[in-house]
């Protein structure tokens, strides 16, 4: 049934890498595909940043087994469009449209414009914008003297050609009834935000909001920033479907998106069922005589979670620490991957302030010793008495007052 209504299944930086986590990340894409059939999509659209977290990634064989599985189960339910990311491969993800399946794997590995079917047989207009950088850009137009010049004018090649799709006849046959008009982009759009609370803009060129806007799109589907967030009236970053880093620490999922031309989206989110990635603190000190890890938080089911542990060891103590027994109470925890940082405490300087706060020599040796903590009382009595020998000589020579009578 032809309806004017566009349903997408909207998602991005999926980073499927091998290792560890790659099984998860298999799960939760799954899930995605079950979560499309279930909202009935017309399509699924995936802006980029499909494998790896190299630029370019080249895909290992498990991770292209992965994703052409989860990919050409999709395409066996609805059409499915993939944008290049800058992570991407051309000729890795070029691979999908090869692929035996229902509905068509189309893969747009530079800017162009096209009409789209979608599962219902019903239609939208489809612009794609890859993930462009200046030296592409500039490469093909010519290039200014100076950085400066260099950036101002990429950014202009990249507006100009936004602005040249505003005003296109949207209608399959003129005189019918104007498509949806959909976008998918990689790129970020300037003053996004990380899951770590920066602000983006000026690294890269910047897709501004405000020209999002302007283009008279009914829905702008992005990817680059992992962290879900809107990019003005009309353009959505989905986040990533499971955390990429240990800094990703804000809720995953993915949109179902309805596009109907001339109207706002309606925007769906769905909760990812991804397992966060945890850090977990720890010290090395003695309590009560005796050295032993004191957690922030005392590691319990964790099965399934990839762990960081953070350990802080007094660097005057690291002989003492067992460092197997702590990543060990991890991996008992159920944690299928654990990271263990070490960050050495140095002991001396905590204690430095004593030494700085000293007025006399005396005292600052005293200090010192107390902050190297292993010198024999007997061998800083002789060094005392030693500098009071020698500053003793020195008021003397010079005629001073040497506390004497």
């Amino acid at each position: 049934m032809v309806t004017d209504t566009f349903r997408l299944l909207h998602s991005g930086d999926w980073h499927v890498t091998q290792g560890d986590r790659i099984d998860g990340q298999r799960d939760v894409l799954q899930a995605l595909v079950r979560s499309g059939v279930e909202h009935e999509v017309d399509a699924f659209v995936v802006p980029g940043d499909l494998s790896g977290t190299t630029v370019p990634h080249e895909m290992t064989r498990r991770e292209r087994d992965v994703l052409c599985d989860v990919i050409q189960t999709a395409a066996n339910y609805a059409p499915f469009f993939i944008v290049r990311g800058n992570h991407d491969d051309p000729a890795d993800i070029l691979l999908f449209r090869r692929l035996a399946a229902r509905h068509s794997i189309t893969v747009l590995t530079h800017a162009e414009r096209r009409i789209i079917g979608g599962r219902r047989d019903n239609l939208a207009h489809l612009h794609s914008l890859p993930y462009v950088t200046k030296r592409m850009l500039l490469a093909s137009a010519g290039s200014p003297y100076g950085v400066e010049a260099q950036n101002i004018h990429a950014q202009a090649l990249v507006e100009q050609l936004l602005l040249s799709w505003r005003d296109i006849e949207t209608s399959p046959v003129p005189g019918a009834t104007p498509l949806p008009r959909i976008m998918l982009a990689h790129g970020n759009v300037g003053g996004s935000a990380t899951a770590g609370g920066e602000k983006l803009i000026g690294r890269e060129i910047d897709l501004m909001a405000t020209l999002l806007d302007q283009l008279q799109m009914d829905y702008i589907a992005l990817a680059h920033i992992h962290l879900a967030q809107d990019a003005g009236l009309f353009g959505r970053f989905p986040g990533s479907p499971y955390p990429v880093d240990f800094g990703e620490t804000d809720p995953k999922g993915w949109l179902i998106v309805d596009v109907r031309r001339g109207m706002l989206p309606e925007v769906a989110r769905v909760p990812s069922p991804a397992k966060p990635l945890v850090t977990i603190g720890a010290r090395w000190g003695l309590v009560d005589d005796r050295w032993v890890w004191t957690w922030d938080k005392r590691p319990a089911n964790l099965e399934g979670h990839e762990v960081r542990v953070r350990l802080e060891v007094p660097d005057d103590a690291i002989a003492t620490c067992d460092f197997e027994a702590a990543e060990q109470l991890v991996r008992d925890a159920g944690a299928i991957a654990v990271k263990v940082d070490h960050k050495p405490i140095v002991t001396t300087r905590l204690r430095a302030g004593a030494i700085l706060q000293a007025r006399t020599t005396a005292e600052k040796l005293k200090a010192t010793f107390d902050a190297w903590g292993n010198i024999p009382e007997d061998a800083q009595l002789r060094a005392l008495a030693r500098l009071e020998e020698l500053e003793t000589g020195e008021a003397r020579a010079l005629g001073e007052p040497d506390g004497t009578s």
